[in-house]
């Protein structure tokens, strides 16, 4: 019976999926032109009297009018340049454009699905449909038992709170398909407990869990906009209860929530940070910034990428860089230990063990227990900025001069100058954070060209790397005066580097055995870490095969 239960989960999902896939193209196909012709920013209506959102509903329908009019001139510009048009002269043709939905929810303002919130081709539920809440946690009540409803219509409900506003405000706000937060796994939750170790701090979680629910996505993604604006009005009931300030706010939302919190941050302008974790793709890849999370929502937004790509390959989250920096952890997709998502949820169906949900959204999910581990973990999630995911792996991009090299997840707030995309490695299973070296190996002028392995063991004081092979091909040619790099993952922290050994292995692949090789050569080593040491070998350093060389002489260049 359980299997079966997984069988139809996963059928459901393909076909929501598919219709996520087809629905997408469709709006995209019918709004494409119109996009075209739109430069300007829109974005929700930040008045919320009765008189304003009338005024609001009035400019919308004439910037219609004004699309409608330009469609028109050009379909009538084009018809008289073209002789040869397949509409006769006798024929007009009239479109009659679809009347645009609106809603209004009392105070927090009116919805429509114009341009350009017809992303995702519906406009928000009601309030009372969503049911948001908002909780909020200190040192005083770190607990989800002990967690206290606050409500911007129920003044009394904050008196009675432990919310201090003299203290910094973290706001977490979970995304598509979450459980309550009565109900884990939940990781906002998580998350709390871990700000609440580090910091004094007020926590407020944003569940909307019903208004996320599967398996309506279409739904979910339009009820970010009634999210948002509850929450803008909530962040300014706080202030004018409690006299706090914006500047003592930061989001951070995950998936869905990633892009509520750029919409909070449209409608409140000068909110300090947003942090997006891994922002939903679907309905948001390619439209406009007002209906996403980007970089205008805040005075600093830091992304985290772990599962960018099309929907349709099984991917949930946006590979567009959106914030002012953007991190892209093992390239930003396919995050290690995940794996295929079809595949993976494939294998769940015969595998008790393994949840359907865990299989689907894997790399999704990896954004936010990256942030969460970053919260205390002494190893940093040291990242760098980079061209290319590649020509980081290639280990071209480690210079941190001018604090270049930020810190991704929570210890950020030490460097809100990063700037643009940067990235970094990690391990398959938490924690997840390693220790990380780079090492370049200098091969002499004149040496003979070989194939094979080279293994490398960084040692400090007390303890070492390991072995690690420096190639991924145990068949690499390794030719003269040449430079190789390479980044290596670690558990280990060295204090220093006091010796570094290196093994060559000759290839013993049959389609390489046929040549004659000759010994490594080599005449200059750089050895750096991303928490800070660094060393380097100036001198002729001969490794044959079969044999093992250390180095244990440094900073003699």
């Amino acid at each position: 019976m359980k299997r079966l239960s997984k069988i139809y989960c996963l059928v459901v999902v393909i076909v929501a999926l598919a219709e996520l896939g087809e629905c997408g193209k469709r709006i995209k196909s019918n709004v494409n032109n119109k996009k075209k012709k739109q430069p300007v920013r829109h974005s929700e209506p930040r008045s919320l009297p009765y008189e304003e959102i009338l005024r609001f509903k009035t400019k919308r329908r004439q910037q219609l009018r004004a699309r409608l009019r330009l469609d028109n001139s050009t379909l009538n510009d084009n018809s008289t340049l073209n002789n040869n048009s397949t509409l006769n002269n006798n024929e007009t043709t009239t479109t009659t454009p679809k009347p645009p939905q609106v809603v209004c929810y009392g105070d927090l303002g009116c919805f429509s699905d114009e341009y350009p919130f017809d992303n995702t081709g519906a406009v928000p539920q009601s309030p009372e449909f969503v049911d948001t809440k908002f909780f909020v946690f200190t040192r005083s009540n770190p607990t989800i038992e002990e967690r206290q409803e606050i409500s911007y219509e129920d003044p009394s409900s904050l008196r009675m709170s432990h919310f201090n506003p003299k203290n910094p405000v973290r706001i977490l706000i979970h995304g598509f398909f979450s459980n309550p937060i009565s109900t884990p796994p939940f990781w906002p939750g998580d998350a709390m407990r871990e700000t609440l170790k580090r910091d004094d701090v007020n926590v407020i979680i944003v569940d909307w869990s019903k208004g996320a629910a599967a398996p309506n996505y279409f739904a979910a993604a339009s009820n970010t906009r009634i999210v948002a604006a509850q929450l803008a009005k909530l962040i300014v009931f706080l202030m004018e209860e409690t006299g706090c300030s914006l500047e003592q706010f930061h989001l951070v939302g995950h998936s869905l929530g990633a892009h509520t919190s750029g919409l909070v941050g449209a409608r409140l302008p000068g909110l300090p940070r947003i942090t997006g974790l891994d922002p939903a793709e679907p309905f948001f890849e390619d439209e406009d910034p007002a209906v996403r999370l980007d970089a205008t929502d805040a005075l600093f937004v830091d992304v985290i990428h772990t599962d960018g790509g099309e929907i349709l390959s099984g991917a949930w989250g946006l590979d567009l860089p959106s914030g002012h920096v953007d991190f892209y952890p093992n390239g930003g997709k396919g995050q290690p230990g995940c794996g295929n998502t079809w595949l993976s949820a494939i294998g769940s169906l015969f595998d008790s063990s393994q949840a359907l949900t865990d299989s689907m959204d894997c790399s999704h999910k990896r954004a936010y227990q990256y942030y969460i581990e970053s919260i205390n973990s002494p190893c940093k999630f040291v990242s760098y900025p980079c061209r290319s995911y590649d020509d980081y792996v290639a280990g071209r991009c480690w210079d941190c001069s001018n604090n270049a090299c930020p810190v991704m997840g929570y210890d950020l707030d030490s460097n809100l100058n990063a700037r643009g995309s940067v990235y970094l490695t990690t391990k398959e299973n938490s924690p997840f954070c390693s220790f990380e070296y780079r090492v370049v190996l200098k091969t002499k002028p004149g040496m003979q060209f070989c194939r094979g392995e080279i293994t490398i063991n960084i040692a400090g004081t007390y303890q070492s790397t390991g072995p690690i092979n420096f190639f991924e091909d145990a068949s690499y040619g390794i030719d003269e005066n040449t430079e190789y790099r390479g980044i290596f993952a670690s558990n280990v922290r060295l204090d220093t580097v006091k010796e570094l050994s290196l093994t060559y292995t000759e290839t013993t692949s049959f389609l390489f055995s046929w040549g004659n090789y000759g010994d490594v050569e080599i005449e200059r080593v750089d050895i750096q870490s991303n928490t800070g040491i660094g060393a380097s070998f100036c001198g002729d350093v001969l490794v044959r095969d079969g044999s093992m060389t250390s180095i244990t002489t440094f900073n003699n260049c």
